[in-house]
């Protein structure tokens, strides 16, 4: 009994892995658009676009029968080290 929830609780820990893993590519890819943004003098925060990424990844969730109130504020704290990591008050590598 004891091995089965170590195997289940290692297999959360590889998905917590994961999902640190995918949060890093993603500010990857905030730092491009982040140069593109200063580049073009555009406005680092886009609510339009706050608005649709909050609305498609809690629809998505929903569809996958994941609690969208939770996916919701997992995203406006991604969103908001964004912003901090653009404005250049949040370092990440």
């Amino acid at each position: 009994m004891k091995e089965d929830i170590k195997a289940l609780r290692n297999e959360i820990d590889y998905l917590d892995k994961e999902i640190i893993r995918a949060i890093q590519k993603r500010f990857l890819i905030v730092s491009k658009i982040s140069e593109f943004k200063k580049q073009n003098q555009l406005e680092i925060v886009d609510d339009q676009r706050t608005k649709e990424v909050l609305q498609n990844n809690c629809r998505f969730a929903e569809s996958m029968g994941v609690d969208p109130d939770l996916i919701e504020k997992v995203f406006n704290q991604i969103i908001h080290h964004s912003i901090l990591y653009q404005k250049g008050t949040r370092v990440c590598h």
